[in-house]
């Protein structure tokens, strides 16, 4: 890792993060369009 870059680990843990709570709030019961909707 070089001082002041971001590492691309963390920033693919981060899309992999979003997409895991997305999956969770369908499995909750929300719809996937709204899902989609709120995150983009």
């Amino acid at each position: 890792m070089i001082v002041g870059e971001e590492p691309v680990v963390l920033v693919e843990l981060n899309v992999l993060e979003q997409r895991y709570r997305a999956v969770l709030e369908v499995l909750e019961g929300a719809s996937v369009v709204e899902v989609a909707c709120r995150n983009g």
